[in-house]
């Protein structure tokens, strides 16, 4: 006998156990995507079933997932710490399989009756004393939906026989209200290499533009909104003397000593972005990572022949680079005024630099601020002392930074970034085994800070340490520096498409979370908002982490007084 489970979202259902809430009904406003998840078993064989789902909500409004698992094996990097479920090797709830909602179920008799959903890729099956989920997001594209209370029943049905199985229902309840503030910029670092590699196709090719487009529309669809740029290629995790795979979409020749730019394949990257929902950009980083010492490997025409014309062997503070940056920026500013960006470009100086490489941040900003100062530059940093030296006009700080304190007293403008590291601190993190809740904590934390976006450095990343080898994340999610999930949050699927994951979800929620609670500070003010959050939790720190419980109370409170005219 199959037996099923209603739970939040941030239920994490592993092969052999259940973390998380049992639901009856899940909650929200009009115009924000809710989950819940079904987990389902048998008690004693293996047994394959239908799903047919009915409901008073148009079938187009629900998207049903199966929540696929890869095999953990190792997880004991970080140690057990507040935010891990576990720490032992298993199988992970992770990818999610898109399956349709409405099924049309058909029957052969090639040998017995058989009964089958016509054209679904992702069959189901419930397997003795192990535990599966089905993943369902109500409203993933945010439309509006009338106030009320919505009606699901979950059908499962024999594909013996095609007969019901068992059936329950659940509850969908919508507050007379509207998430009205837009979501925070948030950025997962996009790597065109990898896919390139992974999917073993030209560079830029139309077969590699498709399969980028897949990756990026998914990106939007589960919240991102601004993209790395790589008009040059990005200058990060690469040895020193040694670079990565050419990713430079400016075309450059030089002609009598002048340099020529061809911006076709950037304007074609930059059209299909915004096709798919992008707004924002982050310009590669225009000096070498870790303190901007040298110059991004920059490659170029020249009589004929494509050469690299900087890279290792050029300081950042070389003339002739300096000479080189002020033609592109000139024109490139033609470009984005043209395509109405001006505002929307950021630009990156280095990567993370430290306290040891001021001198050489502020001789690159100098350098970039003289030919166009109203540049914006944002840079991941943790050291406050840039800041108050003027270097850069939006630090994204890592959420274990001491200095974090400074930043959120006395910057105007901040977001903040982590990395795998900051989990084993006991920190909000999106590891492979890091709790739901301590990965959807996140939205609650950035608005308790004051910051306005959210940085990760791994969307798509497939390579080890220092661009390294490749790996498939299905089959090896310890693939990089044996960390569990850190360098993407996407799973590049055989036909080049992407598939999404539970923790794209959860990252989504985090943001609505921030969203809704910038809504309800319209209403109440921000000094008696914050002041109900720590009366009630305490103060909201990077490594306050809300329990699931506190995650759902939470959002009720606040979905509840929104509602109230």
């Amino acid at each position: 006998m199959i037996k099923i489970r209603f739970l939040s979202s941030m239920a994490k259902i592993y092969s052999d156990k259940i973390y998380g809430t049992e639901l009856e009904k899940v909650c929200g406003l009009k115009n924000e995507t809710i989950s819940f998840q079904m987990a389902y078993w048998s008690d004693e064989e293996a047994e394959a079933f239908l799903l047919k789902v009915e409901s008073d909500l148009p079938s187009d409004l629900i998207s049903i997932y199966k929540l696929g698992q890869v095999p953990l094996f190792y997880a004991g990097k970080n140690k057990m710490r507040d935010g891990f479920d576990r720490i032992d090797s298993c199988f992970c709830p992770d990818p999610l399989y898109h399956r349709k909602t409405v099924e049309t179920i058909s029957v052969d008799y090639t040998w017995s009756p058989y009964y089958f959903e016509e054209d679904e890729r992702n069959m189901l099956y419930a397997l003795p004393h192990t535990f599966q989920s089905l993943f369902f997001s109500i409203n993933e594209h945010e439309i509006a939906i009338p106030q009320g209370e919505y009606h699901i029943c979950i059908k499962l049905i024999s594909r013996d026989n095609g007969e019901i199985i068992t059936s329950s229902d659940f509850e969908i309840e919508i507050e007379n209200a509207m998430v009205e503030a837009l979501a925070p910029i948030y950025t997962n670092w996009f790597y065109e290499d990898c896919l390139a590699d992974l999917y073993q196709v030209p560079m830029y090719s139309e077969r590699h533009f498709m399969i980028m487009r897949s990756f990026i529309h998914k990106a939007v669809e589960m919240g991102m909104n601004m993209i790395l740029m790589p008009a040059f290629t990005p200058p990060l995790d690469t040895m020193i003397g040694r670079n990565r795979r050419n990713t430079q979409l400016v075309l450059i020749e030089i002609k009598n000593g002048h340099y020529e730019f061809d911006f076709s394949l950037l304007i074609q990257f930059i059209e299909m972005c915004r096709e798919e929902g992008i707004r924002y950009f982050e310009h590669s980083h225009l000096f070498s990572q870790w303190g901007a010492r040298h110059c991004p490997a920059i490659y170029a025409n020249v009589n004929g022949s494509m050469k690299q014309i900087f890279g290792w062997d050029t300081a950042a503070d070389n003339p002739k680079y300096r000479t080189f940056l002020s033609q592109y920026i000139k024109e490139l500013e033609k470009l984005l005024v043209g395509m109405k960006l001006k505002k929307k470009v950021f630009f990156h100086i280095s990567d993370e630099p430290q306290e040891k490489d001021i001198e050489s941040y502020e001789k690159a900003h100098l350098i970039l601020k003289e030919i166009e100062p109203d540049m914006q530059v944002i840079d991941a940093m943790s050291c406050y002392h840039f800041y108050e030296l003027g270097l850069v006009d939006i630090p994204i700080v890592e959420i274990t930074s001491p200095d974090l304190i400074m930043f959120k007293q006395n910057c105007t403008h901040f977001w903040v970034y982590y990395t795998g590291g900051a989990a084993a601190k006991g920190y909000t993190n999106r590891l492979l085994n890091n709790s739901g809740a301590c990965c959807r904590s996140l939205g609650l934390m950035m608005y308790e800070a004051g910051a306005e976006g959210f940085l990760h450095w791994g969307y798509n990343y497939y390579y080890d340490r220092l661009s390294c080898g490749l790996f498939n994340p299905f089959q090896n999610p310890n693939g990089y520096d044996a960390t569990s999930g850190s360098s993407y949050i996407v799973y590049p699927d055989t036909d080049g498409t992407a598939v999404p994951s539970q923790r794209m979800k959860l990252m989504k929620e985090a943001f609505t979370d921030y969203r809704a609670l910038k809504t309800l500070e319209k209403k109440i003010g921000r000094e008696a908002l914050i002041h109900k959050l720590n009366k009630q939790y305490g103060e909201l720190t990077f490594n306050t982490l809300l329990t699931e419980n506190e995650i759902l109370e939470l959002r009720s409170s606040i979905n509840k007084e929104l509602s109230m005219t």
